[in-house]
C-alpha cells in the first residue's frame, strides 16, 4: 500500500468536524513506542482515488445507502488501517451525516480483494444484536480498542457509547463487544465522560482487553 503512514501516537480519531469542533482529541503522546512490526499502518481516505477499488461503487454511485460526495471526505475521511501481516480494516463515511454524529461502514480483509463489510457487536433488551453503522468512531492502536460516540445533542451529556477490541487476526470476530452504555437523559450533566454512563453491556476491565 502506498503512501501510508505509520502511526506513532496514541490515538487515532475518525471523527465528524462537528465532534472535533466540540473538543474531540486528533491525537494523543503515545505511551511508548513499539516495535515497529506491531505498528498499523493507516492511510487516510480523503477522496474517491483513496477508497479501495472494490468497496469503490458503494460510496460513490448515488442510489447506493452508504453514497458520499467526494468533498465531504476532505473535512471526514475514512481510514484504510494495515497490519504487519496485511490484514485490512477501512472505516468510511456511509451515508448521511447528523448535526453531531458521522455515521461510518466497517469493512474487513486479507487483501484489498477480499474486503467485505462486517458489522459491529451490539447489545439489546432482546439479546446480542448487530449493527450495520456505528458514529463518531475513535480506534486506538496501542490497546487495539475501536469506540463510538453517538451524541444525542451536541453538548454530549447524553447519548450511547460503545467500546470493541479489534482482532484483525480473527476473521470471523474482528470486533469484540467490550462495553456499551447509554445516557438517555438531556440534563446537562455528562457524568465525567460516556464512559460513566449506565452500562447496557460491561466486560472484563480494560487492562485485561
Amino acid at each position: 500500500m502506498t503512501a501510508a503512514r505509520v502511526l506513532t501516537r496514541g490515538l487515532l480519531t475518525i471523527a465528524s468536524a462537528a465532534t472535533a469542533a466540540a473538543g474531540a482529541m486528533c491525537a494523543a503522546e503515545s505511551s511508548g513506542e513499539m516495535p515497529a512490526t506491531e505498528r498499523p499502518v493507516a492511510k487516510a481516505i480523503d477522496s474517491y482515488d483513496a477508497i479501495p477499488a472494490p468497496i469503490l461503487p458503494a460510496f460513490t454511485q448515488e442510489a447506493s445507502p452508504c453514497h458520499v460526495d467526494e468533498a465531504r471526505l476532505r473535512f471526514a475521511p475514512g481510514t484504510d488501517l494495515e497490519d504487519a501481516e496485511g490484514n485490512r480494516l477501512v472505516l468510511m463515511p456511509c451515508g448521511t451525516p447528523g448535526a453531531y454524529n458521522e455515521p461510518y461502514a466497517l469493512y474487513f480483509g486479507i487483501d484489498e480483494a477480499n474486503l467485505h463489510r462486517i458489522v459491529f457487536p451490539d447489545m439489546t433488551k432482546e439479546g446480542p444484536s448487530i449493527l450495520m453503522i456505528a458514529y463518531n468512531l475513535t480506534y486506538e492502536p496501542s490497546t487495539k480498542t475501536l469506540t463510538s460516540f453517538h451524541r444525542g445533542r451536541g453538548s454530549g451529556d447524553c447519548g450511547s457509547w460503545y467500546r470493541w477490541h479489534v482482532d484483525l487476526t480473527r476473521n470471523n470476530h474482528v470486533l469484540v463487544l467490550k462495553d456499551q452504555r447509554v445516557k438517555g437523559a438531556c440534563d446537562a450533566y455528562d457524568l465525567g465522560g460516556p464512559q460513566n454512563w449506565t452500562p447496557v453491556w460491561a466486560g472484563p476491565p480494560r487492562t485485561g482487553d
